[in-house]
């Protein structure tokens, strides 16, 4: 980070957008926004707060710098192969069933909706700002799989099972990942699936943020935007 802000100085760069992370909150039941608390529990929380307060430092050494920092939560999109692209990988295999709960914050949003708030906050007067990105409707895991089974047809999740259950059941992909056989299937991510996270965008509701797509209308778009017509 610090020879991002290195290279700005040297060639006369003025503008910096940050893309940190709602890691930076750790995980939480409660809302969090702008002003809340930071407790990253993780490496890669850290690691991104401490990003945040080098960017910070460059944008006070002169009064011309404009910095943005955005705190995205799952961001989806054509090529991000991440969350949002694993759970539609299994709904479409009929093999996805909800570990305990049905009612889990998962806080997200559709990468066009990132990219149109990064310039409407750039626009703002503030020589520095700062704000989280996602939907300001709090979507549950249940409503993110119900959207999926409208918009791509996927099959439904087969139901609830408790999390323990699937813990136990997954120790044995364990020890093949141990040995070098690769799955993917671990404990942590299991209890990673039964952890809200609640962020508000509290900055974008406030300044007035006009969002152009909603979680059914950024899947949408999502298949429009791959040639195959496709999530995976």
């Amino acid at each position: 980070m610090q020879s991002i802000t290195q290279f700005c100085e040297g060639s006369g760069s003025t503008t910096l957008w940050l893309t940190s992370s709602i890691a930076a909150y750790g995980p939480t039941e409660e809302p969090k926004h702008e002003g809340s608390e930071l407790l990253p529990n993780s490496a890669y929380g850290k690691s991104k707060l401490e990003a945040e307060r080098i960017h910070q430092i460059w944008a006070q050494k002169d009064g011309g710098n404009k910095l943005v920092i955005v705190r995205p939560a799952v961001v989806f999109g054509r090529g991000e192969n991440g969350n949002f692209t694993k759970l539609a990988k299994v709904l479409r295999h009929g093999l996805f069933v909800y570990p305990g709960r049905t009612d889990t914050i998962k806080d997200c949003g559709y990468v066009e909706d990132l990219i149109g708030s990064l310039f409407f906050m750039n626009e703002q007067p503030e020589q520095s700002v700062l704000y989280n990105f996602c939907y300001s409707c709090q979507y549950t895991i249940k409503d993110i799989c119900e959207a999926f089974a409208k918009v791509a047809g996927f099959r439904r999740p087969l139901g609830k099972i408790s999390l323990s259950l699937m813990v136990n059941a997954s120790r044995p992909f364990q020890f093949l990942n141990a040995i070098g056989i690769k799955n993917g299937i671990h404990p942590a991510r299991m209890y990673k699936l039964v952890r809200s996270t609640n962020i508000t965008p509290k900055e974008l509701i406030k300044r007035g943020y006009s969002y152009r797509t909603n979680l059914e209308e950024g899947l949408k778009r999502r298949i429009k935007d791959d040639p195959t017509g496709g999530f995976v």
